[in-house]
């Protein structure tokens, strides 16, 4: 007769096996994980200065040119569900672009102060101009009295 004590020997090693293994996958999985969310914080990071430096750029350029010049230019939001607020203050030569979900900011320099924006997506009182992007945005920006204004002259 065969003994019953081999067998329940062979079910607690694979037992403890599965076991090992189950944990291993679980370990891989959190480390994977915590890439996922390192490379998309990675991939915000960039995004959010990409949209400040863009704005810089053409903003500086079409403040350096004068009176009359305009350009078309994109941002990119690339993600769905990115969400920024890019602000320009009055009295600050700054654009600053925030990243709302994240509460992650970045900026760039200008070269003028007299921002303005008449999209619909703009927000404007006496102190800042501001616009709350969330999708892929071209537009015209336009020197006018030595007054940058995206979109249309208001």
């Amino acid at each position: 007769m065969k003994s019953n004590k081999n067998k329940a020997q062979v079910s607690l090693e694979f037992i403890v096996i599965l076991a090992i293994v189950i944990l291993v996958f679980a370990v891989m999985g959190f480390v994977i994980y915590l890439k996922y969310v390192e490379l998309s914080d990675l991939r915000l990071h960039m995004t959010g200065r990409r949209i400040a430096n863009t704005l810089a750029d053409n903003i500086n350029q079409i403040s350096i040119v004068g009176e009359g010049y305009s350009q078309f230019f994109t941002l990119y939001t690339r993600y769905p569900g990115d969400e920024f607020n890019i602000t320009f203050y009055r009295k600050e030569p700054t654009v600053f672009v925030e990243n709302i979900e994240k509460g992650m900011t970045w900026y760039a320099p200008l070269l003028t102060t007299g921002v303005y924006c008449c999209l619909d997506i703009c927000e404007m009182d006496e102190n800042r101009t501001m616009i709350h992007l969330n999708s892929t945005l071209t537009t015209e920006v336009i020197n006018y009295n030595n007054t940058v204004y995206i979109g249309e002259i208001c």
